[in-house]
């Protein structure tokens, strides 16, 4: 098998920032890595409520629950079906056709006819949207806060077939809407309340605005007043009676930040750090009349009769009672995912760890939509998960470790518990022993003994001194420790109770993660890369191999030749590891969003997000076998740097690519040499690119081949 492998693209890719594109076009670029489900659940931001039916949808990251509160009391989860690609900020529910428009962050607004709120259809989706936040629909248009693209208008006439009919810039960014009759209002964060007319919506004009104080998030109009959520600076009160001259009137302020508002009758039900009612029958003299801080920090609000219907962050849904505007309390809460930090894959199930509620179990019978099939509420805030059956092990921060009975995935139970000094980080499960590496505490590896799990204790630990411990792998009788600052350290645990260190290799740069297979230890090093370690010798660790990343190397797994490394902002590379000497990035995956941890089973990719819950992927080179048709993906190393003698010294492997292009460029962006070679053969080489005249300094080769574009920093020294 050849170090290169054959390159298969994943999914189109057209810029984010684009506000028109085509209707197949998604900001997702990607190389030989696919899309195929997910399970987007996360912090929830917008709240809507079907009066007749009395159902409340809840959009939860990239996702939206339903559910059924006709007995407030009890709420009852109808469906988890309807997805999303982004970050959902806003959702509008249309009573009368029982649909549901879910726009999502960078992607697009998913038409959804909601009218078997079990088994939810999608009608449509428009994909012309760069930034939504929010949206309103009003008769056969849909108008949506487009970010800093301001406002689209959209005819929704045939749910269908949505088509963008009219825009309108603002100057800051929309991030809330509200219509009523032909006139839009926008919250447009640092750029106040804007009033557009839109009579005519083909051709929407700005016609009145008036600045605030804060950041304008939400906006409500009623009876001639503006009602915004104005960020830091509270709940302001505009008089809009006359569109073209909206007056503020009135300011009520609040300890927190203000993010919605609802008006029903003679009250302001505002969404901030809980629930706070405000008395405007007065509107030149508002009044705090109630508040409620059992739901947490509140995103969005909907009001209905005797009951405000309530989307927070950390509380999840809520459902309050107002029948005292004096006394609000909650009746009951449905706990939604908070943070998706880790996840382990065993059979068909999924593992994930989250700090919103603790541990969901997840049926991956259906790749492409994971249902949650049970959760296992755990104290403090669940960082990582190990599973060994019948048991998941919860690295579970401040609380320790906890132990979950799994032996039945849909009914897990905690059976045993282990206070840890420090807060529990990430875990390793090995024979009957659990390796836990702490945030705090200069004792930095705890070692556990599970093998009662009903009764789990400490019998050692390795002091760091400090250092802070970012990753355990243990691998017979060695424990392979990732560390900032210091790089790897082996101990041998031959005897867990007296663990001790026999190696130590210094890599100048802090390591973030670590797995090992077979004679060899995969490091993820920052913005260095991948390391691969040579650990035959478990005593003599030798680096052998590097693989620079796109962006900056977290976490990592090792499967079937391939180290999958997470990169931040950057969603994930996929490594051909094959070589060890000679590893080379051959697929990746853009995302949105902050990923935390990565599992592989066979060729899916399981990733955990701040943001976006679970996401799965394909890697589309495993299975493939190599042909005369394959295409190969270009690549080269830098075989000295700095570079000295009057030339920069590469190894490259063209594939199929005849010829290819270098280009030079200074730390101004200014190219100063270019490099073309041409009639190369398909096989490894060495090149030399002559630097002779070119002053001493850092420079930026760029290697420029039709498809590909891929640069690395190199240092030239006279």
């Amino acid at each position: 098998m050849l170090g290169i492998s054959p390159l298969v693209y994943g999914e189109s890719f057209s810029n984010p920032t684009l506000t028109k594109c085509g209707a197949d076009s998604l900001w997702f670029d990607s190389l030989n890595v696919s899309f195929v489900g997910n399970w987007p659940f996360g912090q929830s931001c917008a709240i809507e409520f079907d009066q007749t039916r009395k159902l409340a949808f809840c959009s939860s990251a990239g996702g939206v629950y339903i559910f059924d509160v006709s007995d407030p009391f009890n709420i009852v989860k109808l469906s988890e079906k309807i997805h999303a690609r982004g970050f959902i900020y806003g959702l509008f529910y249309d009573n009368l056709s029982q649909i549901l428009y879910v726009p999502s962050e960078f992607s697009s607004v998913d038409i959804w006819n909601v009218s078997d709120p079990i088994m939810p259809e999608k009608l449509s989706t428009f994909h012309g949207i760069s930034k939504c936040r929010d949206i309103f629909v009003s008769g056969c248009y849909a108008y949506v806060a487009d970010g800093e693209a301001g406002l689209d208008i959209v005819d929704i006439s045939v749910p269908t077939a949505p088509q963008e009919v009219g825009h309108c810039d603002t100057p800051g960014y929309a991030w809330g809407i509200f219509v009523s009759g032909t006139y839009a209002y926008v919250a447009d964060c640092n750029a106040g309340l804007r009033i557009i007319d839109v009579a005519v919506p083909s051709n929407p004009q700005e016609i009145g605005s008036c600045s605030l104080y804060g950041r304008a998030y939400g906006v409500f109009v009623s009876g001639g007043y503006g009602y915004v959520a104005d960020g830091q600076d509270g709940l302001r009160i505009i008089d809009v009676s006359s569109p073209a001259n909206p007056q503020a009137i009135a300011h009520i302020d609040f300890p927190d930040y203000t993010w919605n508002v609802s008006v029903q009758g003679h009250y302001a039900y505002v969404a901030s750090t809980g629930l706070r009612v405000i008395e405007i029958s007065d509107p030149q003299n508002p009044q705090e009349v109630g508040y409620c801080s059992e739901v947490g920090y509140a995103f969005d609000v909907c009001v209905s009769g005797t009951y405000a219907y309530i989307a927070a962050s950390q509380g999840g849904f809520g459902i309050i009672d107002i029948t005292s505007c004096n006394n609000p309390q909650q009746v009951s809460r449905y706990g939604i995912p908070g943070i998706t930090h880790d996840v382990y894959i065993f059979d068909s199930y999924a593992y994930v760890v989250e700090n919103g509620t603790g541990l969901r179990i997840l049926d991956l019978s259906t790749s492409s939509e994971p249902t949650e099939v049970a959760c296992c509420s755990l104290p403090g805030y669940a960082y990582a998960v190990d599973v060994a059956m019948p048991y998941a092990y919860v690295a579970n921060t401040s609380e320790g470790l906890q132990i979950i009975d799994v032996s039945t995935p849909t009914n897990p139970v905690i059976v045993g518990h282990c206070d840890i000094q420090g807060s529990a980080k990430t875990i390793f499960v090995s024979d009957s022993f659990a390796y836990v590496s702490v945030f705090e505490s200069s004792s930095a590896l705890r070692i556990i003994d599970v093998s009662n799990p009903t009764n789990p204790y400490e019998i050692s630990h390795y002091d760091t001194m400090g250092f802070p411990l970012n990753d355990v792998y243990v691998s017979g009788a060695y424990a392979y420790l990732a560390f900032g600052y210091i790089g790897l350290i082996v101990l041998d645990i031959t005897n867990p109770s007296d663990p001790h260190r026999v190696a130590c290799l210094d890599t100048s740069c802090s390591m973030g993660g670590i797995s090992v297979s077979g004679d060899y230890a995969y490091c993820t090093v920052g913005d260095s890369g991948l390391l691969v370690i040579d650990v035959s010798v478990p005593t003599n660790p030798m680096i052998l191999g590097h693989c620079n990343v796109r962006y900056y190397a977290d976490r990592i797994y090792v499967c079937n030749s391939y180290a999958y490394v997470t990169e931040y902002s950057k969603g994930f590379s996929v490594i051909d590891v094959s070589i060890p000497s000679y590893p080379q990035l051959v697929g990746y995956y853009d995302t949105q969003g902050y990923t935390n941890n990565i599992f592989v089973s066979d060729s899916c990719v399981f990733v955990t997000f701040d943001r976006l819950g679970l996401q799965i992927y394909k890697n589309l080179l495993t299975g493939i076998e190599e042909s005369k048709d394959a295409v190969f993906r270009p690549g080269f190393r830098l075989l000295q740097n700095p570079a000295r003698a009057d030339y920069i010294e590469l190894e490259i492997q063209p594939g199929t690519q005849k010829s290819m292009e270098f280009a030079l460029y200074n730390i101004l962006g200014q190219r100063v040499k270019t490099f073309s070679l041409n009639t190369l053969s398909a096989c490894k080489q060495e090149i030399k690119l002559g630097t002779k005249g070119l002053l001493s300094g850092v420079y930026f080769l760029k290697l420029e081949s039709g498809f590909l574009s891929e640069s690395v920093k190199v240092t030239i020294i006279e």
